[in-house]
């Protein structure tokens, strides 16, 4: 199979380095979206048009490589969902830290209180900013400083663009489109995730969620495919079998 995956907003490619490196996908062919590289090629992004040209970059890779499952982080399980009308053939989609939004956005109802989660919306991050980030993300420390590292090479412009994409309104309903999923459709979430509700999943309609309900990570926070990637790339593998 052809396995896609989006990191979040405030992450590098290299989020994904458990999975890549893992014997369990030896007979799969993996591939990242890098998303800090293809921001950095737009000319004066609008929150009105950002959504959508990220969205047709998306569509576009996946028409020439025909993947078969894309795997999405936070921002990226939203990107996933936002585009995915327009991804024709994909035989299942994965999501993690990404509360699909719908019109008008429940934020308060999607997220947890978490001081640090404007930081994720934030174009410019200081040093200080940058680990309290990622310390409020993880649940296993061990992560921060790899964190702090990836986060310096992710797109400010990203950070900043998403609230106000969101403000205009300009976006798809993500609630609607994953009530409407004709494929399967699997949800992951770290056991100790500060930043997002999971019980904000049960208020949406999901008839093709896998194993009917959200796939709990344990010992994780915000970064499962890090900080406990072997029970993620366990679960990962068993969908990719299940598809």
């Amino acid at each position: 199979m052809k396995i896609l995956f989006i990191p979040g907003n405030s992450q590098s490619h290299n989020t994904f380095c458990k999975q890549l490196d893992s014997p369990l996908f030896d007979d799969h062919d993996l591939f990242i979206f890098k998303l800090e590289s293809i921001v950095n090629t737009f000319v004066d992004p609008s929150p009105e048009t950002f959504f959508f040209k990220l969205k047709d970059e998306l569509v576009k890779l996946h028409k020439e490589d025909q993947y078969d499952c894309i795997v999405g982080h936070s921002w990226g399980g939203h990107l996933i969902v936002e585009s995915i009308a327009e991804l024709q053939g994909l035989k299942g989609i994965m999501t993690f830290g990404s509360p699909f939004i719908d019109k008008p956005p429940r934020m308060e109802d999607a997220y947890l209180p978490n001081p640090a989660l404007p930081l994720f919306f934030t174009k410019d991050l200081t040093s200080e900013q940058l680990f309290q980030l990622a310390d409020a993300s993880l649940y296993n420390k061990e992560w921060v400083s790899y964190l702090v590292d990836g986060m310096k090479q992710s797109s400010g412009i990203l950070r900043e663009l998403t609230p106000a994409a969101i403000a205009t309104g300009n976006y798809n309903d993500e609630v609607e489109a994953a009530s409407n999923l004709t494929i399967p459709l699997a949800i992951l979430h770290g056991e100790y995730d500060t930043m997002v509700n999971a019980e904000y999943y049960q208020s949406l309609q999901l008839p093709t969620l896998w194993k009917q309900s959200v796939q709990t990570i344990p010992q994780a926070g915000h970064f499962p495919q890090l900080e406990n990637a072997k029970d993620f790339n366990r679960a990962l593998s068993k969908f990719l079998s299940d598809l």
